[in-house]
């Protein structure tokens, strides 16, 4: 819900931009999460973040909650995850992630 409620608030302090979603520094009880755009400097944005360049595996679903459940029930399933940058366009969810160790499987 916080989440939900983060993601309103940027589409209605910047509704001409494509924005994206940053996971990182994840755990199992939270993770830093972060709303912007990517290679491109900002009017509002206030910091930078630095990842990895490649090594990133793409995932995409329909838009709904459960689909977007059930595809990040198979991601976990192939790991721990570093990073995890999402987006929302044309009714489809992706999500690129980056595996902990940038390997599948090491839980």
């Amino acid at each position: 819900a916080e989440l939900e409620k983060f993601w309103d608030e940027m589409r209605k302090l910047f509704p001409n931009e494509f924005l994206y979603g940053l996971g990182a520094s994840m755990n199992d009880d939270s993770m830093d999460y972060y709303i912007g755009k990517i290679d491109t400097d900002w009017e509002g944005g206030s910091e930078s973040i630095e990842v990895p360049e490649d090594g990133w595996v793409e995932f995409s679903c329909k838009d709904t909650a459960r689909d977007i459940e059930e595809m990040y029930r198979e991601i976990y399933e192939q790991g721990y995850l570093d990073y995890e940058i999402e987006s929302m366009q044309d009714g489809i969810f992706t999500a690129k992630v980056y595996f902990a160790n940038n390997a599948r499987g090491k839980r």
